[in-house]
């Protein structure tokens, strides 16, 4: 077979397939992303919408008992969540500088800054005003969280402690459903 009978590409295209050149066209442009693979499904009668990216909630736990940080980022880690913390008050706010939490869980009781004056910052804060809190304390009784919870305005929220696993788990995802 000499080259004058074989078909060049373009000939392949549009006589030897079922299809078009502008369908060829498609084809070959599809590695140049979503637009390409759109295009292409849609040869085929398919549709194609982009998965938005599943990433954990990001929670900042701020605490300056390290245990209660270490059980509250074990459990809520365990639980699919992704944590970040800090003991110091001050080092909570330039962390609120550089990332965005989904929420924070926020010891009221600390030496330095409490957590009403983190709270307070917090809210000064433009790309972290909205951001939910729960304030964690020892200072109110279940009965009280209840109610607190149920009246509390400015997405500020309560957790008594201490607490189990199940009720951490249980008052995180209850605030971000809210969100």
């Amino acid at each position: 077979m000499d080259s004058s009978s074989v078909p060049n590409a373009s000939e392949t295209e549009t006589t030897a397939s079922p299809f078009t050149a502008e369908q060829w066209q498609i084809l070959r442009d599809a590695t140049k992303g979503e637009e390409g693979i759109r295009q292409v499904l849609a040869l085929f009668g398919y549709s194609y919408t982009p998965q938005p990216e599943h990433r954990p909630k990001q929670i900042l736990v701020i605490d300056d008992d390290p245990a209660i940080i270490t059980y509250t980022k074990t459990v809520l880690n365990r639980n699919g969540f992704e944590t970040f913390a800090t003991s110091n008050p001050q080092a909570a706010l330039s962390m609120l500088l550089l990332k965005s939490p989904d929420l924070v869980l926020l010891d009221i009781q600390m030496p330095g800054l409490d957590g009403g004056e983190v709270f307070a910052k917090l809210r000064e804060m433009p790309h972290a005003a909205a951001t939910p809190v729960i304030f964690m304390t020892g200072l109110i009784d279940p009965s009280e969280e209840a109610h607190l919870n149920k009246t509390s305005t400015d997405r500020k929220h309560y957790l008594g402690k201490p607490f189990t696993p199940e009720k951490l788990v249980e008052a995180v995802s209850r605030v971000l459903a809210l969100v």
